[in-house]
């Protein structure tokens, strides 16, 4: 069972789950984050994962349903809501298919305890995936 582990808006040595790349977003937008983000829970698995075999030990079941999990990059706490965040350089197609599984499967779920937004934080992206990213209210952070 996944037990979230929450880390104030502060740069880290290292990020669970996270490319250089995307480590780099992430320390350039917690400069100056956001005055109300009180936490951030970094790879946070949603969605079933890969059925185990049954020749599994059960110990590994358990632990095969999260290595096998989608992952989230990060969640930002605002108090009274989420925002869910995909870390990429750029907003492109596979990016967009990533946020909006993920919105899929937390609507699903019944995992987050608030209201929550899904959104991006990068360098760059597609200025037509921009814009349906924008109709689907995707909070688009560009640094």
């Amino acid at each position: 069972m996944f037990t979230p582990r929450w880390f104030p808006p502060n740069q880290l040595p290292r990020y669970p789950h996270l490319s250089a790349d995307d480590s780099m977003i992430i320390d350039t937008f917690l400069i100056s984050p956001p005055k109300n983000l009180s936490q951030i829970c970094y790879d946070v698995p949603i969605g079933e994962g890969r059925p185990s075999l049954e020749s599994m030990p059960e110990n590994l079941v358990s632990n095969w349903k999260y290595l096998t999990s989608l992952k989230i990059d990060a969640i930002f706490d605002f108090l009274t809501y989420y925002i869910v965040v995909e870390i990429k350089p750029e907003l492109d197609l596979k990016t967009i298919g990533q946020v909006l599984t993920y919105e899929f499967l937390l609507r699903k779920s019944n995992f987050l305890n608030k209201p929550f937004s899904m959104g991006w934080i990068g360098y760059e992206g597609h200025p037509d995936i921009i814009t349906f990213a924008r109709s689907k209210s995707i909070i688009l952070y560009f640094i």
